[in-house]
């Protein structure tokens, strides 16, 4: 991409368009008018400019560390609520699978919202599989609004991915009752 160094991080598939869409919004701010925000999901390029907050020469070696960090925490999440089930013997064998698996783990290094919401999709399956463990009425809203958020702020760098969000947690309550 020739107007912008993308040192500590790869180009994904429509990587020119998250940072075109960035350096739009970095240029003019959040009602920017550039016709890629019009018909391109602006959640995104909105992500790497909180990135670009801790230093604009560093955004996108900071969107792929954080972008690896919230992997590393989701695997690690999703397995251990996965130990606390009838299929605990194959939590291991999941972790080494998912963590190891390249084409999840590299995306991490990628300008594209993919490993974000593979990483919430994991977060929001182990809150559910702590909520259907503990079996605590108490604790459900709770859990129902930390998968909202997480579902939300999934939608929020893909809208289409409102469709998935509402089936997850519409199952999870017919699961539930």
């Amino acid at each position: 991409f020739p107007s912008h160094d993308t040192i500590g991080i790869w180009i994904g598939a429509d990587g020119e368009n998250y940072l075109t869409g960035y350096e739009a919004l970095n240029r003019e701010g959040v009602f920017s008018k550039v016709e890629i925000l019009n018909y391109w999901p602006a959640g995104y390029p909105l992500v790497i400019l909180l990135m670009s907050l801790l230093g604009k020469s560093w955004a996108l070696t900071t969107l792929a560390l954080f972008q690896s960090a919230i992997f590393s925490l989701s695997v690690y999440l999703f397995t251990t609520q996965l130990a606390q089930t009838r299929l605990k013997k194959f939590s291991y064998l999941v972790f080494a699978l998912i963590i190891l698996n390249p084409t999840l783990t590299l995306s991490s290094i990628a300008i594209g919202y993919e490993s974000l919401t593979a990483s919430g999709f994991l977060i929001v399956v182990a809150v559910i599989l702590r909520d259907l463990i503990d079996k605590n009425e108490k604790k459900f809203l709770k859990y129902l609004i930390v998968n909202s958020i997480v579902l939300g702020l999934l939608a929020f760098m893909q809208p289409r991915l409102i469709i998935a969000g509402v089936l997850i947690m519409i199952s999870w309550i017919l699961v539930r009752k």
